[in-house]
């Protein structure tokens, strides 16, 4: 006699009535064959609790959504707190202090990051001053010096390169900017030169930091 349809819009589970509960299903047909006070009845019995159902399964996916929300906004924020996990984990790489030293691979001499700007190294722009120290430990007097600063675990150089200046009275090297254009590790290779001859290494260091 009365077949329920659902509104544009509507939930068709409730609106058609046709949840199971305590293994009675409601269908459209089997309403038509009803009277209106038997309809009624029915509604009040199963509506209620399957409608509960569909509220808590959709309060629940309701708060997985939020969850959802909250880890996006990690995304949103340049993934800083999994970069920050990630660089707390890490191995092989230095941990920063102020004039920090490294042998150079050749054991002719020593190279000493003097300070970063920030410190300890973040994402983005730093500024470095370097030194280059003999088998004395004392600065060499030599200008000659190359940087190159690559991301071993994305494969790609820096995307702005490091501009080197020199101080002769401080024997101090600037590298501004070191840039580092995402989280994550990052190779720094130092390279001295012959004075005299720009194809002649005298000897290289390589500084790994993990910046957030």
């Amino acid at each position: 006699m009365y077949e329920l349809k659902p509104k544009v819009g509507e939930s068709k589970g409730c609106g058609a009535l046709s949840h199971a509960t305590d293994g009675l299903r409601v269908t459209c047909r089997a309403i038509r064959s009803v009277g209106l006070g038997a309809l009624l009845m029915l509604a009040a019995m199963t509506a209620p609790a399957a409608c509960a159902g569909d509220s808590n399964n959709g309060g629940a996916g309701g708060s997985s959504g939020g969850s959802g929300g909250a880890g996006g906004s990690g995304v949103e924020d340049g993934g800083k707190s999994d970069t920050s996990t990630a660089c707390a984990v890490a191995t092989g790489v230095d941990t920063y202090v102020a004039n920090l030293i490294k042998k150079g691979k050749n054991n002719v001499l020593s190279f000493q990051l003097v300070q970063s700007d920030p410190a300890p190294p973040i994402e983005g722009t730093n500024v470095w001053k370097v030194k280059v120290l003999g088998s004395d430990s004392m600065p060499i007097a030599n200008d000659k010096l190359s940087v190159d600063i690559f991301m071993p675990g994305h494969n790609h150089n820096t995307p702005i390169p490091p501009i080197v200046s020199y101080d002769d009275g401080g024997k101090t090297f600037t590298i501004n900017p070191t840039h580092f254009s995402m989280g994550g590790t990052w190779r720094i290779t130092l390279s001295v030169y012959d004075p005299g001859d720009d194809s002649i290494p005298i000897d290289s260091v390589q500084f790994f930091f993990c910046v957030g």
